[in-house]
């Protein structure tokens, strides 16, 4: 990635994601949001994370 975006900084600390996620979302849903989006960072391995990522991006976009 750093080769395409070099200008591009990644988040790595996983609250700061988290807080930079929310930014986007409407008060009302976050809590929703939240419960949805705890799959993806508190799965065990990559496939599973993978697989609420997606089902992250149906519901939500």
């Amino acid at each position: 990635m750093a080769s395409i975006f070099p200008q591009t900084e990644v988040q790595l600390c996983v609250v700061h994601q988290i807080r930079n996620s929310l930014r986007y979302i409407a008060s009302k849903d976050q809590k929703a949001f939240m419960a949805d989006l705890k799959p993806v960072y508190r799965a065990d391995t990559k496939a599973p994370a993978e697989l609420a990522l997606d089902e992250l991006e149906t519901k939500w976009g």
